[in-house]
């Protein structure tokens, strides 16, 4: 239905508008579930939407992604980016697809520009954002930061960052993006971000003595979509200005490292050079995301029983002769589950729990364990108490820690054993600690980085696998009352 109505829309249109409704819808990676974007609108404001041309390709472009972030919105009031936010919708497919996640008007000059991200609300959701706080005032303007949930993408979770350095301190600025990025990490306890934007990482702003100072080239955690070579600015000169940084073990193996593409809307929308000039001074970088089947295990999507010769002589009645006048081999064959069976096969591998027992612990009379119901010292630590019943009678006693890292899951179960040495033996520690180490190990070799030659930081490539790492979510002592024992839960999820 609202393809109808676009479709409509797009017959009734005239003029400015009839011209947006020829923008081809744009090829995508077979397996992509998002395209995401940043642009420099060199000073966006009402006199680039007073030029028909300009606002025509600025919508045109924007429509090709399913996020972009939009930098260098310079006009005093929000009039301009809402003017081209509805200009967006009135041509999207469905209308009014598109939402908008604007920043406050960063810097410290009279000069303040703000950050806007468009997404389509078919595709992903905002669930938080918030501005960096500059203790230190290290960024001419904050790194505006955004929490979204994607529908159908690998990387369902994920922070996205936006920046735009001060050429004069860009080395400065960048180098702190790992701050930024730790302060995600903290916050919200999400290790999947991309921080994007126009870095002015290139030229005579960041040269190649500077890389190894700055720690967003040189921390192994961080990946590089956008190398030296790839020029994003308009005009002649030849600077790799504008970037995207992932990190996150699931954010780098749900991208295709080989969609990372500058895209030239002059040649694209046959501009000339005056005109791609007027639009702005930089190119729009883009990406592309996997989506869940393509960031799907191909071992795990398959039925190998299925594996089969298939004898057509037999099938079909042919003579011998019949049959080798066809070919001389048989075909083989395998067949492929549907997503039932994959959704299956996820919802029970989702999360599970490893139990961590030791036998040889003494038996603990019920009251020793009824007295951890009272005034217990570990709740003013961040775990939780809960108390369940069998017959109106307590039956386990539970105490929990939400945890966000490996880390964390090991100093809870260090807390359970110093807490309750009569309660958790040293074994129960140690093998906890022990599984935990093997259920969320990743090896070396299942993300090799593409090492750039003229810079350290390294380049994301196609060696990473597709298999998701289990998280430790929770880590639990339950203690049986009837039994007069304890163990300890990890919980864990892919």
């Amino acid at each position: 239905m609202s393809k109808l109505f676009w479709l409509i829309s797009c017959l009734m249109a005239v003029g400015f508008y009839a011209e947006l409704c020829k923008t081809s819808s744009v090829d995508r990676i077979e397996g992509a579930a998002l395209k995401i974007a940043t642009f420099n609108v060199q000073i966006f404001g009402s006199k680039k939407m007073a030029n028909t041309l300009v606002r025509e390709i600025l919508v045109k472009v924007i429509l090709r992604y399913d996020i972009i972030l939009i930098q260098e919105i310079r006009s005093k009031r929000d009039r301009p980016i809402n003017l081209l936010f509805a200009d967006v919708n009135r041509v999207s497919s469905p209308p009014g697809v598109y939402k908008m996640a604007l920043s406050v008007r960063l810097g410290r000059t009279a000069s303040k520009e703000q950050y806007a991200f468009l997404y389509r609300s078919d595709k992903v959701t905002v669930t938080d954002s918030y501005l960096y706080h500059d203790n230190q005032d290290t960024f001419q303007r904050e790194p505006f930061v955004v929490h979204f949930q994607a529908k159908g993408a690998y990387v369902s979770d994920f922070a996205m960052a936006a920046i735009h350095t001060s050429p004069k301190a860009a080395e400065l600025e960048i180098d702190h993006l790992v701050d930024v990025y730790d302060d995600i990490v903290q916050r919200w306890q999400l290790r999947d971000v991309m921080i994007l934007g126009d870095y002015n990482a290139g030229c005579s702003y960041v040269t190649r003595s500077e890389w190894r100072k700055i720690r967003l080239a040189t921390d192994k955690r961080f990946y590089w979509l956008f190398s030296d070579l790839m020029d994003t600015t308009v005009a002649k000169s030849d600077c790799p200005y504008d970037r995207m940084v992932v990190a996150g073990y699931n954010m780098i193996r749900g991208i295709f490292p080989d969609s990372a593409y500058v895209f030239n809307y002059k040649d694209a929308y046959g501009l000339s050079q005056d005109e791609a000039e007027k639009v702005s001074d930089h190119w729009p970088i883009e990406i592309q995301f996997k989506d869940s089947i393509a960031g799907y295990n191909m071992t795990r999507g398959i039925f190998p029983d299925s594996a089969y010769v298939f004898n057509y002589k037999d099938a079909y009645g042919l003579s011998q002769d019949e049959a080798k006048k066809v070919s001389d081999h048989w075909p083989i064959e395998i067949q492929f589950k549907d997503s039932t069976y994959r959704d299956e096969e996820q919802f029970f591998q989702e999360s599970f729990t490893v139990t961590i027992r030791d036998k040889r612990m003494s038996k603990v009379s019920k009251y020793k364990l009824y007295a951890m119901r009272s005034k217990n010292p570990l709740l003013s630590q961040g775990f939780t108490l809960k108390t369940t019943y069998n017959n109106r009678k307590i039956d386990e006693i539970i105490i929990s820690k939400e945890t966000a890292s490996v880390g964390e899951a090991r100093d809870a179960v260090e807390v359970f054993r110093k807490t309750y040495p009569k309660l958790v033996s040293s074994s129960q520690e140690a093998v906890s600690k022990r599984k935990m180490g093997q259920l969320t190990q990743v090896g070396d070799a299942d993300c090799v980085a593409r090492q750039h030659e003229t810079t350290v930081y390294q380049m994301l490539s196609n060696t990473c696998h597709d298999v998701k790492v289990k998280e430790i979510y929770s880590v639990q002592l339950v203690c049986n009352v009837p039994l007069g024992l304890c163990e300890i839960n990890v919980k864990v999820a892919n």
